[in-house]
């Protein structure tokens, strides 16, 4: 009986071949000695074997990477860790299309709280202060953040990170702090925003919260009335010598002083031809006519002839410059209505005008 592997002579009812070792069933072993293998037949057979054994190695199922996986090799999974599923999005691309569309409010999404409350602040002020300049800057800061929040973002991200991995003890906790810090953020961005809203809305129905809004409007509303009162009762007890025409409008300017003094100034029409007269009130509540046009000329005679004492001085060079500084104080009340309407400013003006009809009513 032969091995019926090997070939080898084998023994009566010797079931195990010495050579090879191959087991042998006495009753399936052919007496005929069977062909002893060549060196290519072992490597054949070889070969075969480790192609079986690697057949037979369970199969692994490719699981989707986590971003610190996917994206370690091409920068550091810390940083990929802290900015999240955006990281590739965020590094790759060098405009963001979120960030132009929603501005601060972007920054303070992605938790860069400072430059977003920053910006916030910023927008308020302009509508504010110079609502003029809102729609360039609202224009220029939506293209600035789309162009330039991923650099900003990557820079901030990365020094976070630096302080990060500087207290951590191990890689893992590492990850796990930047997990935890980083990422988004949907409701204190709401929060902030909504708060930037009702101050907006606040400020611009000017809401009175401590009394200066009333006081503003107490002083003006005084001032102008005092004015008027002021300038009905000059006109109406003017000498019929010195209106010489018809009324056409009053201005006047208060001096802020503990007594405030009012100087009231009368434009009168005559075959157009305008006259002006300037009066002003003393601390004892006298009213004083410090300059009337129809004076120039006399005083200049007087001067030219035999000199003019100081007050008379005074008098005249007051008259020549009341055509010039009714038209100033006409420039400075409407200065100061542009500035109230506009919310720019909390002094009490200073400067009215007063049409013939106001006057007169």
């Amino acid at each position: 009986m032969v091995c019926k592997n090997c070939g080898n002579q084998l023994r009566e009812n010797e079931k195990f071949c010495t050579i090879c070792g191959t087991y042998n069933d006495p009753s399936d072993v052919d007496n005929t000695p069977s062909k002893k293998k060549t060196p290519e037949d072992e490597m054949e057979n070889n070969n075969y074997s480790e192609f079986e054994e690697f057949s037979k190695q369970p199969k692994t199922v490719s699981k989707k990477k986590t971003v610190v996986e996917e994206y370690s090799i091409k920068g550091d999974p810390y940083i990929a860790a802290y900015i999240g599923e955006d990281y590739k999005w965020v590094v790759e691309r060098p405009f963001n299309i979120y960030a132009l569309l929603l501005s601060w409010i972007y920054f303070l999404y992605r938790k860069v709280y400072l430059i977003g409350i920053i910006g916030l602040i910023i927008t308020g002020l302009i509508i504010k202060y110079v609502p003029i300049i809102i729609i360039p800057y609202i224009v220029l800061s939506m293209v600035g953040s789309g162009l330039f929040f991923n650099k900003i973002y990557l820079d901030i991200v990365e020094s976070r990170v630096q302080k990060i991995e500087s207290k951590a003890r191990s890689s893992a906790e590492i990850e796990a702090i930047c997990k935890k810090k980083g990422g988004v953020n949907v409701f204190i961005p709401l929060l902030i925003f909504f708060v930037f809203l009702v101050i907006m809305l606040l400020s611009y129905i000017n809401i009175n919260t401590g009394g200066e809004e009333s006081k503003f409007w107490s002083e003006n509303s005084s001032n102008q009335a005092n004015c008027l009162s002021m300038g009905k009762k000059i006109y109406k007890n003017l000498d019929s010598s010195l209106v010489g025409g018809n009324l056409e409008e009053l201005a006047c300017e208060i001096t802020v002083t503990s007594h405030n003094t009012y100087n009231i100034y009368i434009k009168l029409n005559k075959d157009g031809n305008y006259r002006y007269l300037y009066f002003q009130n003393d601390q004892d509540g006298h009213i004083n006519l410090k300059g009337n046009t129809d004076y120039i000329a006399t005083l200049e005679n007087t001067e030219k002839q035999y000199g003019l004492s100081d007050s008379d001085k005074d008098l005249l060079t007051t008259s020549r410059e009341l055509s010039n500084k009714f038209a100033s104080i006409k420039d400075d009340s409407d200065y100061e209505d542009n500035q109230i309407f506009k919310k720019t400013d909390t002094k009490a003006k200073t400067h009215y005008v007063f049409t013939k009809d106001d006057i007169l009513r």
